[in-house]
């Protein structure tokens, strides 16, 4: 994926949108052309955590962040080879599933079911986020050993049923790309 790319990851904007995506084309069609012979094992994933401080997005991030993934997906498809079957892996703002369910529009594919959507998954985020953690303990299994954080298993439960309701049983595969506690 494009990880840390600021130029994009920085920018979900309008006032950026049309000069990135013709960027994010360009990337994405040189890379694909170097492997566009690979196999089935390879797949490929547009960008990572694009976001502007980490803040919820406004409709105007959503609406960019859901052109930047259009983009990526035609300009992978365009070189031919085995890309224009390959898997692609999509992300959604931020790389949270929350704003995902609410924003993400899943990219037009002329491949049905070779499509994932990403999402990162740090929470409960006051219990895995190591320097700003107010929780040692998580989950009902551990009430007896001090004050668990307020989002159990039921918040998670609840979370990934949503997930595989809008996307898995969509035909949308499902890719946590980054997980765990610090």
């Amino acid at each position: 994926n494009t990880h840390h790319e600021l130029w994009l990851e920085s920018h979900p904007t309008y006032d950026r949108q049309e000069a990135n995506n013709n960027k994010l084309a360009a990337l994405w069609r040189q890379i694909a052309t170097r492997f566009r012979d690979y196999d089935q094992r390879l797949a490929f994933a547009g960008m990572n955590e694009v976001n502007i401080n980490w803040q919820a997005p406004t409709a105007e991030n959503t609406a960019v962040m859901n052109s930047y993934n259009q983009t990526f997906v035609d300009a992978v498809r365009a070189t031919g080879g085995r890309n224009a079957y390959r898997t692609l892996i999509v992300q959604t703002y931020s790389c949270n599933p929350h704003y995902g369910l609410a924003g993400l529009v899943v990219p037009t594919d002329e491949v049905k079911g070779r499509l994932a959507v990403e999402f990162h998954y740090y929470n409960p985020y006051n219990y895995c986020s190591g320097a700003s953690g107010s929780y040692y303990y998580w989950g009902n299994a551990f009430k007896d050993k001090g004050e668990i954080a307020p989002e159990t298993e039921t918040a998670l439960k609840n979370l990934f049923a949503q997930i595989r309701k809008q996307w898995y049983d969509q035909g949308v595969g499902v890719v946590v790309g980054e997980f765990g506690i610090s």
